[in-house]
């Protein structure tokens, strides 16, 4: 920067939320929205147990021990590892971009970089439904109603794409093609990522009706879950998401006492992935199905299931078994004497 500014920090702060998340990082929506909350959060932390405005906030508060302070203070409150690691995650990252845009704030910000990752504890527990209980919340529903139908649609379609909430938002009637009776939906993944997910047999009903039902008289650019305000269709907010699924998971708790204490959009994708593992489906197939860059971010599905594991051994130990050689045959006399040349 050329000149200084008397709010200079505060100014990097819009920059880098407003102009590069999303214009330079290509960073999604929601990361964004994580970023911003974590840096509300600091900002209203130095404010209320440092006494120190946000009128007055400087590049020295950006240290290493506040850092490590406001982690003890999150730790206090309760707040989980996984937290805690947003939190810090957005610190740095804003660090960092104030540091490349003037190496002078490098002398205070620097050592925020050696903040470590709070240990987030290990558990084999990947919460999801078990085929009998998605069948209970897709019961549940009433399909004659719009807002039943409306709600069941997308259910059916949260669990059979496994996408993620902000992904299932975001698809528009131009994702969606189809070939021959077949329904392909394009789902917009982290760091502007594509992936192509098929409708299955099942399901493609409830989208054609979907369609047909919601979206006769709609364009392209048509969000395919939306709230109607004064007649203009809206993009559906993730509140509303969060308010139909709790609604339905009251009921279903009401039926199976074993059911989950919440129901969130994620558990629909942890449910079919955790579905596809135990049906059999190599690992590679399901990482594309989720839109995973890393196979060993699929490999928690295994640990879901204890027993696709035993099944999976049981499996590859008969693939074994067929792949020895047969025994071979003993020898006639005859045949040895022809073989060794003597006849």
């Amino acid at each position: 920067m050329t000149h200084k500014s008397k709010y200079e920090l505060q100014s990097l702060m819009g920059t880098f939320l407003n102009h590069y998340l999303p214009d330079i990082e290509n960073r999604s929506a929601q990361t964004i929205k994580t970023y911003k909350a974590s840096l509300n959060a600091y900002v209203s932390y130095l404010e209320n147990e440092k006494a120190i405005s946000f009128l007055k906030l400087g590049f020295e508060q950006f240290e290493v021990k506040y850092a490590e302070e406001w982690i003890a203070y999150l730790k206090k409150k309760g707040k989980t590892a996984t937290t805690i690691n947003l939190r810090i995650a957005a610190l740095k990252s804003f660090c960092k971009y104030c540091i490349k845009q003037d190496n002078k704030y490098a002398q205070y910000m620097a050592s925020m970089c050696s903040v470590a990752k709070v240990r987030v504890p290990k558990t084999n527990e990947v919460k999801h439904l078990t085929k009998e209980q998605i069948k209970l919340l897709l019961s549940l529903p009433d399909p004659k109603t719009r807002i039943g139908f409306r709600d069941l649609c997308f259910m059916v379609i949260a669990y059979q794409t496994g996408a993620r909430k902000d992904e299932l938002l975001n698809i528009k009637l131009g994702d969606i093609s189809e070939d021959k009776g077949s329904y392909i939906i394009k789902l917009h993944g982290k760091g502007n990522k594509t992936r192509r997910v098929p409708m299955l047999a099942d399901g493609i009903s409830y989208i054609k009706s979907y369609l047909a039902k919601f979206h006769s008289r709609s364009d392209n650019d048509t969000y395919l879950f939306y709230t109607n305000h004064n007649g203009v269709k809206t993009k559906m907010v993730p509140s509303t998401v969060d308010a139909i699924l709790n609604k339905y998971q009251k009921l279903a708790k009401q039926v199976d006492a074993k059911f989950p204490n919440s129901l969130h959009c994620h558990i629909f994708r942890h449910s079919i992935a955790t579905h596809m593992v135990q049906d059999g489906l190599p690992l590679v197939f399901i990482k594309d199905f989720l839109g995973h860059s890393d196979i060993t971010t699929t490999q928690i599905y295994l640990r879901a299931d204890p027993e696709a594991i035993k099944v999976g051994l049981e499996r590859a130990h008969e693939k074994v078994e067929q792949a020895k050689m047969p025994k071979k045959k003993e020898l006639s006399k005859e045949e040895l004497m022809k073989v060794s040349g003597l006849k």
